[in-house]
């Protein structure tokens, strides 16, 4: 099984969670981070860190999502890639993306849940007028 580490700005990850656990059930082997404007980078590293290496050897492998390229949780996790083997971050994390890698965490490779993770992001994207 894959498990999840969701990293964001703020409670969006684990508001997300909570919509999750609304809609399919709760979840085990996903774990919320959030940075907020209290934390420094160095703190939110160390708890997602503790976070890794728990799910780390609870499973097949971590996807770490996290909420923008380029931003502090970005950056803090992409540097967790060099220490573990069997971790790929996801950017843009949304409800449609998150509910997809769960539903099919049992049966995807870690590379392919990350592919499935940007793909079911894209897709949950809609314009309600161009549906029309």
């Amino acid at each position: 099984m894959i498990n999840f580490i969701l990293v964001s700005h703020g409670m969006f990850a684990a508001g997300l969670l909570d919509a999750v656990n609304l809609i399919i059930g709760k979840q085990d082997g996903i774990l919320t981070y959030a940075l907020t404007e209290n934390d420094s980078i160095d703190e939110l590293a160390v708890r997602i860190g503790t976070g890794l290496a728990q799910l780390h050897h609870n499973g097949t492998g971590v996807l770490i999502l996290v909420d923008l390229f380029g931003a502090s949780p970005f950056n803090v996790t992409s540097t967790m890639i060099e220490k573990y083997d069997a971790i790929d971050v996801v950017t843009g994390l949304n409800l449609p993306m998150l509910l997809e890698v769960i539903l099919q965490r049992n049966n995807l490779s870690l590379s392919e849940i990350a592919m499935l993770a940007k793909e079911a992001g894209k897709e949950g994207i809609k314009v309600l007028s161009g549906l029309l």
